[in-house]
């Protein structure tokens, strides 16, 4: 097989051939090959698919249509009524892709699927006259849960065959096992959907039959199954994060079941639990940034932040602020492959005063403290010693303590809440330095700095990654030593990292701990006090 980017161009009219296309490439990127033909073809298919939503323009189609389509081992087009009728020739793109695919080498891997229209009515692009006796694949009647009636599914399963086998190189002796393949998939799909389906008709049945007593009992119904919808939704985003976001047909039952939990939830005019919400935004918000449709996606992240929000302050649960968390997480995700550095910067300051709230609703959720530190001194890190400011200072002392106090109720955290809280002081302290505000304070950061990494690396509980972390301090420390004037404590400092790493030597880690030790060891073990990089 060639080496091109692309197995197959997606040539359609939108107007009445957007379903087929969709669906078309949703099924062929989701194509795996059965065991005993990975030998012949074990990737998946790269599908190019138009789905931007521009106007037909000669710039457009020579910048973004037509290197893709001379990237493309296949065209396939789907002929429908629209892709025929054209008023005006020199904008028939469809015409126009098959033309230049046509005088490619590859003119001869055109495969032509009947998306909507009479089966022997007109082709587009003359393929009638081009190739007399090209088959063409049936695939009128395709539809989301097409696989759920057997004689339909029967009948397209075999026509998606007919589709396959040439794109990925088999010859007839290889149909069998192939069909066997698309029939075991069609067993699993349907025993995936219908249990869902069960779970969720299970929920508005019984929603129904408690419709029919009185007010108080059928809103008892409704938020009973607002609860079970809730946690069939949770239970398919967890089956989601184990088999890939590329799964195609679980996204939408998610979907599906998202659209009931919506219903459920205006119904019965109750909050419903935050965590189920999230997932929901989410999914959607996915299906979005696939289409290109990103404010769209922006859109549904917010609202999965702000509902989140609000539902935590009106509950109070621990469950609920957990929630909010997850929901920040993920669009902060999005910021990362879309957004502005402005626009993470400021994700993060309104993450801290968020994070600041849950501190104080959720006080035993220590995982919160120790997200809250890492923000501190990111934007401390961020902001440099020359530009900070006295409220910096005072944030870092603040997150410092409120690290120290929950170390000290939390012993399977203690020793990752003492680092930071080692971290957060001397950062406080190089910066109170810089601004030359109050040396006795100062050096005060420094003592309690020292002494919360000597209880982190004496702790039994810590982890060897954890003895890594202080290590990674206790080098930091040793630079700020040295921008004190005192290379007495910088090289006892090094020492104390070094004896930090010792417990670690000869234990099995991971291949990036096992880097971040060598760095560390290297610049402990290092000449200058100046190497590496600032807390």
């Amino acid at each position: 097989m060639s080496d091109l980017p692309y197995d197959v161009f997606i040539s359609y009219r939108r107007s009445d051939g957007s379903k087929t296309a969709h669906w078309l490439r949703r099924e062929l990127q989701s194509f795996r090959a059965p065991r005993p033909l990975r030998q012949k073809f074990s990737r998946k298919l790269r599908v190019y698919l138009d789905v931007a939503f521009e106007k037909g323009t000669i710039d457009f189609y020579e910048h973004t249509i037509r290197p893709a389509l001379l990237a493309s081992r296949h065209l396939l087009v789907v002929a429908t009524p629209d892709a025929v009728v054209r008023d005006n020739a020199s904008q028939d793109w469809i015409k126009r892709e098959i033309d230049e695919f046509c005088a490619t080498s590859n003119a001869s891997n055109l495969l032509l699927v009947r998306g909507a229209g009479a089966f022997d009515g007109p082709l587009p692009g003359d393929l009638s006259k081009r190739f007399a006796n090209i088959e063409i694949v049936d695939l009128r009647d395709v539809s989301r849960f097409w696989f759920l009636n057997p004689l339909r599914a029967s009948r397209i399963a075999s026509e998606k065959v007919k589709l396959i086998a040439p794109i990925i190189g088999l010859d007839a002796s290889d149909m069998p096992v192939l069909r066997r393949e698309e029939e075991r998939r069609q067993q699993s799909r349907i025993a995936l959907t219908l249990g869902v389906l069960l779970g969720i008709f299970t929920a508005i049945s019984t929603l129904t039959v408690f419709a029919l007593n009185a007010r108080s009992r059928a809103t008892t119904a409704l938020e009973s199954s607002l609860s079970s919808t809730g946690s069939l939704i949770l239970s398919l985003g967890r089956m989601a994060d184990r088999t890939g976001a590329a799964n195609e047909e679980l996204s939408g039952l998610i979907g599906d079941a998202c659209d009931v939990f919506d219903k459920l939830r205006l119904e019965a005019n109750a909050d419903p639990r935050a965590r189920p919400l999230v997932v929901c935004y989410g999914q959607r918000a996915r299906d979005h940034e696939r289409l290109k449709e990103l404010p769209q996606a922006r859109e549904l992240l917010e609202a999965a932040v702000s509902q989140s929000n609000a539902i935590h302050q009106r509950s109070q649960q621990p469950d609920d602020a957990r929630s909010v968390i997850s929901a920040l997480g993920q669009l902060e995700g999005y910021l990362d492959r879309h957004g502005t550095a402005e626009e993470q910067k400021a994700l993060s300051l309104r993450e801290a005063g968020i994070l600041d709230r849950l501190i104080a609703d959720q006080p035993d959720e220590t995982a919160f403290v120790e997200f809250r530190a890492f923000l501190a001194a990111n934007a401390a890190e961020e902001t440099g010693a020359r530009q900070a400011t006295t409220e910096t200072i005072a944030t870092l002392d603040r997150v410092a303590d409120l690290s120290g106090r929950t170390a000290d109720k939390d012993y399977r955290r203690a020793a990752s809440l003492r680092i930071w809280q080692a971290r957060l002081l001397v950062l406080a302290a190089l910066y109170a330095k810089a601004k030359e505000i109050d040396e006795a304070a100062s050096a005060e950061r420094l003592q309690r700095a020292e002494a919360s990494l000597a209880a982190a690396v004496g702790d039994a509980e810590a982890k060897p990654e954890t003895k890594i972390d202080a290590a990674e301090a206790y080098a930091a420390f040793a630079d700020v030593f040295d921008d004190f004037g005192r290379p007495a404590d910088a090289e006892r400092m090094k020492a104390a990292g070094i004896s930090a790493l010792a417990p670690v030597q000869g234990v099995r880690l991971s291949e990036q701990d096992r880097a971040r030790a060598k760095t560390v060891s290297e610049r402990l073990a290092g000449a200058g006090g100046n190497a590496g990089t600032r807390p």
